[in-house]
């Protein structure tokens, strides 16, 4: 194939049925492009193997439609009830064409598309006829999310092992036991020293967007007081400024005549006193408010504060998590490596032991 040819895997799987080795490596370049994209924060939601890329330089994911939910047997069960699609559904969507690659035929079908859609979520995929492909695919394709592997990394634990597997076809039973016991101890090693920690980060995402939702609702409650305090004021300084100006009206046709009787100049000093209470009352509610305001920026920028640090260590603790999951693809890898060479050492005595004994 040269640079500037390029296949989607549906043109690329339409001659038939492929081999395994070549399926498997097809789902190992697959898994590796939905780890990138999930470690990126984005999934895909759409999968199918239209919208992927078969290049001279690898796989690759192309965008998923704009138009609205497409009814296919990749999609997700939660996506085709209404759900938004997560890590899990593309985790679902891998699965479906996994399955595909290995038997030739999607795991769901149908005359139409609620007939598809049903199968999608309420019938189980057959088995391809494979131990480890079979366990595999049914974890992929479980219809609760839940139930599925939460992350791509740990597909592509399970992927690796299946890959050694496939190589031994004529493997003894016993080495089968082998293999099965490394995979049952490397499992268990990722249950009691990983997932418990991406278990607690997860949950400490959580507690932070909690805590940082009812910061923003605390806010905003602030806001509002001090703008209905503040239209308040504004409302009061109107009503002194008009009562001001009935007084300037009742004083102006006074002013034009020389005497002004006791009872009338003591009528115009209690409206004038009352005047400036009104005004010293409306500036003490402004002066509060303006400090209330500025009270309140203060620890609105103390709150943000305390949030920018809060963000920086949940990023240095998603870093400290992601390098840990890094480390646990190494460790895989070395007993992935183990163990095919276990496999071969074993077979290579199986094969000399008869000539031995002759």
């Amino acid at each position: 194939m040269t640079p500037t040819q390029t296949r989607t895997l549906a043109q690329y799987v339409s001659g038939g049925t492929l081999p395994v080795p070549d399926a498997l490596r097809i789902a190992t370049g697959l898994a590796e492009a939905l780890r990138r994209i999930h470690d990126d924060g984005h999934v895909h939601g759409a999968l199918t193997p239209s919208r992927i890329a078969i290049t001279a330089a690898g796989l690759e994911l192309l965008p998923p439609p704009s138009a609205a939910l497409e009814i296919t047997p990749y999609a997700a069960p939660e996506t085709l009830s209404g759900k938004p699609a997560d890590a899990r559904s593309d985790i679902f969507s891998f699965g479906a064409i996994v399955y595909e690659l290995i038997a030739a035929r999607p795991p769901f079908s149908g005359d139409n598309e609620e007939a598809v859609k049903h199968a999608v979520l309420h019938t189980p995929a057959p088995a391809v006829g494979s131990r480890a492909l079979d366990g595999l695919l049914a974890n992929c394709l479980a219809k609760d999310p839940a139930a599925r592997p939460q992350r791509m990394q740990r597909v592509q634990m399970e992927l690796k092992l299946v890959t050694v597997s496939a190589r031994r076809t004529e493997t003894p039973a016993h080495r089968d036991s082998i293999a099965a016991l490394v995979r049952a101890e490397v499992q268990q090693a990722f249950a009691t020293r990983f997932a418990p920690r991406a278990d607690a980060q997860d949950k400490t995402i959580a507690e932070f967007q909690q805590a940082v939702s009812a910061s923003l609702q605390a806010l905003q409650a602030h806001l509002c007081t001090i703008d209905a305090k503040l239209a308040a004021a504004q409302e009061t300084a109107v009503r002194a400024e008009a009562g001001l100006t009935k007084l300037d009206l009742r004083l102006a046709p006074l002013e034009e005549r020389e005497t002004v009787s006791p009872e009338r100049l003591g009528n115009i000093e209690v409206l004038l006193q009352t005047a400036t209470e009104r005004t010293s009352r409306v500036e003490q509610t402004t002066e509060a408010v303006r400090k209330q305001a500025a009270e309140f920026g203060e620890a609105a920028a103390l709150q943000l504060h305390a949030l920018e640090q809060t963000v920086r260590s949940q990023a240095d603790a998603l870093d400290s998590a992601r390098n840990a999951l890094a480390q646990t693809d190494d460790l895989v890898e070395r007993v992935v490596e183990a163990l095919d060479s276990l496999q071969s050492i074993v077979l290579e005595h199986s094969e000399d032991r008869p000539s031995d004994l002759g």
